[in-house]
């Protein structure tokens, strides 16, 4: 058997492999023994069939096509060893002749991920405040939250809550529609919905009856309703006016365990702070890790990008499952084949694969690890904190599940850490190493490191 290896600038390399005739010969006879075993050939015992019989009874094609099963098995795993390859996912059979026999191996390798200079990225923090315009502005939101309706007897006007009965009717037959009944607030013609009820109801009180024709528009989200045009009967049940608290003492007590106002507004300010400094670090994060992606040299072999793709319309499918919807009538919906949905995909699920390889290398570099006893904690918290515990916790303590959170606890550390640099805060002792160290419990590899531990599947895609 003879290997030649070509290295493509794909993260791929494509090995031919020649295999002489005496090794060929074998192969086709153990295959054609293998057929024997299993076809009823008169005069023979199962599997004693002379090779000559059997390339009359099946043809040579057919002895062909079952010595594959050894191509891309034993002998593609003796040519990955002499050639030095160490795959990082399945291979693909691209071509195959038997006239001499060779075939061509396109086998994906480890992505090449260079970061450069990253611990020079650099990112500006400005300085965080809370104005009092903004407390104001939450102060309302709360206030808007406690608002109440008070009935009133006078004509509904724009603001006011209005308790209707809807019926619809056939203009020409007189059947009814529909019918429904709703609690709508009178509000402004831009925010008004389909029926505009301020225009219809404004001046009305309770017990009147408004009643006009209307036309629904062709695109209207109830189908029975689409596109027809329908008498429409509103009588009024009551009307409400909003009232709203006062924003004082009584207010505070009221949202809480506040003595007054003033201390509603210092915890606000004190929450809202928190949050903007959560918020601004995760900015500055994202930002410092797209620097360092911008100069990084990343790249990743296709097969790797495929199967992403594949996860992620999986991924997309059952969240449409969860909501009841069909992945085929969203296909219909939106006017689009699977094929244009994946390729809509791609651009997300490369950045994504840019992102997870990049951190992986920083994980590597700067020599960050989880212990079991950080992924022990974070399996209790989920478990505890979980509405069903005993289901929670046969997904957290499953294989997979700590190796998820092994996976999410290494990527915050890596975050914290890209942010520290990023900020001039990094330890200057601490020098990135050229490898990790092993750690007393070496946490699981990523997802995207995990397919490299898949190296003896063969995919045929053509045969020759």
């Amino acid at each position: 058997m003879k290997v030649t290896k070509e290295t493509t600038d794909k993260c791929e390399v494509i090995l031919t492999v020649e295999i002489d005739d005496k090794q060929k010969q074998k192969l086709l006879q153990k295959a054609a023994r293998r057929i024997a075993k299993v076809a009823h050939i008169p005069g023979f015992r199962p599997g004693k069939a002379p090779y000559n019989i059997i390339v009359n009874r099946f043809g040579e094609e057919a002895i062909q096509e079952e010595a594959t099963e050894d191509l891309t098995t034993k002998v593609y795993q003796d040519a990955v060893k002499e050639a030095g390859v160490e795959p990082y996912g399945p291979a693909a059979l691209e071509e195959i002749s038997w006239e001499p026999l060779v075939m061509k191996i396109r086998i994906p390798t480890e992505p090449v991920v260079e970061l450069g200079n990253y611990r020079d990225v650099r990112v500006e923090a400005e300085p965080v405040e809370v104005t009092d315009e903004e407390i104001q502005e939450e102060l309302e939101k709360l206030q808007a939250h406690f608002t109440t309706a008070v009935p009133v007897e006078r004509p509904a006007q724009a603001g006011d809550v209005v308790s209707v009965s809807v019926v619809l009717t056939d203009p020409e037959t007189g059947e009814e529609v529909a019918s429904w009944e709703d609690n709508n607030r009178l509000v402004e013609n831009e925010e008004a919905g389909d029926l505009d009820l301020l225009a219809h109801l404004a001046g009305k009180s309770a017990g009147e009856t408004v009643e006009f024709t209307h036309t629904y528009p062709e695109d209207f989200f109830d189908d029975d309703l689409a596109g027809e045009t329908v008498n429409v009967a509103i009588t009024v049940d009551a009307v409400k006016e909003e009232e709203e608290p006062p924003l004082d003492d009584d207010f505070a007590a009221m949202v809480g365990d506040y003595e007054s106002l003033d201390d509603l507004k210092a915890k606000l300010r004190e929450d809202m702070l928190k949050q903007k400094k959560l918020q601004q670090e995760s900015d500055l994060t994202d930002e410092a890790l797209e620097k360092i992606i911008e100069g990084a040299t990343i790249k990743w072999p296709q097969s790797l990008e495929e199967q992403e793709l594949d996860d992620t319309m999986e991924r997309e499918g059952n969240s449409l499952q969860q909501y009841g919807i069909d992945f085929e009538t969203l296909l219909r919906i939106q006017k689009k084949t699977r094929e244009e949905f994946r390729e809509e995909l791609r651009e997300r699920v490369q950045k994504n694969l840019r992102t997870a390889l990049a951190l992986g290398k920083i994980v590597e570099l700067e020599n960050i690890s989880v212990d079991s006893d950080a992924i022990a904690r974070e399996s209790e918290f989920m478990t505890a904190s979980s509405q069903n515990p005993e289901q929670m916790a046969e997904v957290v303590y499953s294989p997979s599940g700590q190796r998820v959170i092994a996976n999410n606890l290494l990527t915050e550390k890596a975050l914290r850490r890209i942010l520290a640099i990023a900020k001039g805060e990094a330890d200057k002792a601490e020098e990135p190493a050229a490898e990790a160290e092993e750690t007393e419990s070496e946490p699981e590899t990523t997802e995207t490191e995990s397919a490299a531990e898949e190296t003896t599947a063969v995919e045929t895609e053509t045969e020759d």
